[in-house]
């Protein structure tokens, strides 16, 4: 029983933080945009997940997606937590778009060193 309730506080812990910021209303969406043109660099982490490596990218293509009464950004083919999704600014800081747009994230750092 004690390895039961250990393996949910673990599975209930982690999932208060996904999703932070994927569903959002459309001017958060909209503004996040800017962060995302054609040949802008990102960068990918899931700080609450344990990751402690930024995965690199490009920004090829971006879109916003209706669901249901919200908006869902797109980037590169692939629907995206603006939580987890980090901004380059010249060239040598990470800024988290979460932060940048105002949607409320935990357990993400605003910026991080490339």
């Amino acid at each position: 029983m004690k390895k039961f309730s250990v393996l949910m506080l673990l599975v209930l812990s982690s999932s208060a933080f996904a999703d932070q910021c994927m569903l959002i209303n459309k001017k958060l969406a909209k503004d996040s945009l800017e962060f995302f043109k054609p040949g802008t660099k990102i960068g990918h982490i899931c700080e609450p997940c344990g990751e402690t490596k930024v995965k690199a990218q490009t920004v090829k293509s971006s879109s916003i997606k209706k669901v249901g009464q919200y908006s869902q950004v797109v980037v590169n083919g692939k629907d995206v937590d603006l939580a987890y999704v980090y901004y380059l600014a010249n060239g040598k800081t990470y800024y988290n778009v979460a932060g940048l747009v105002g949607c409320p994230a935990s357990g993400v750092s605003f910026n991080l060193a490339k």
